[in-house]
């Protein structure tokens, strides 16, 4: 015989069913919001075949390596640095191939199948090629002669001017003397000729 509803309150079979119902809905609830974290934070997440050294980093080269944003299958080191693909699109000139399968058929994963990308390639010689042999030249102009090699390597002068170019610390070259100097020089030149 079921039980009867005492004055318009429920019965107990629909207070445990309401009960199960709510813990039910807290319980999708909170895996629900976990799952929109994971999808949120995947793409940024390392794999689990990352080394304990890099494991913290973020934005180091090192993590980029072991980083796939896009899931193309090339990392991200490679996709910004070999590639010139970009990290975020599986498909970067967006033509149906993602970047990975371009690259396995030789194809341009940055220029569209059936489009001309000379202007796209005759800009990115000038970027990767040019400004770099032109901005070396402009600095450092034509290698030294024997002669002119000699005599700077005998100027202490000349010596502490090309320490302070390639950013040493001035405190510590003021701090050593000439002959210091020129006696670290020649140990170092004595320590490279002599290694094969």
């Amino acid at each position: 015989m079921p039980e009867e509803q005492d004055g318009g309150g429920l019965r107990k079979e629909q207070k445990m069913g309401i009960a199960l119902l709510s813990i039910f809905a807290v319980f999708a609830i909170v895996l629900g919001f976990l799952q929109i974290r994971n999808t949120m934070y995947a793409p940024f997440a390392l794999n689990n075949k990352v080394p304990y050294v890099v494991r913290d980093e973020i934005d180091t080269n090192e993590a980029l390596m072991y980083r796939d944003t896009d899931k193309d299958g090339l990392n991200d080191f490679d996709e910004l640095y070999v590639y010139i693909t970009s990290p975020y699109l599986a498909d970067t000139d967006s033509d149906g191939l993602d970047d990975k399968t371009e690259i396995e058929k030789g194809t341009s994963p940055i220029c569209a199948e059936g489009q001309t990308c000379s202007e796209l390639a005759a800009n990115e010689d000038t970027l990767l090629n040019t400004a770099p042999a032109d901005s070396a030249t402009s600095t450092l102009g034509p290698p030294p002669s024997t002669e002119e090699l000699d005599q700077l390597i005998n100027n202490p002068a000349e010596i502490r001017k090309m320490l302070l170019a390639s950013g040493f610390d001035k405190k510590i070259l003021d701090q050593t003397s000439d002959a210091d100097l020129m006696k670290m020089v020649k140990d170092v030149l004595n320590s490279t000729s002599t290694t094969p």
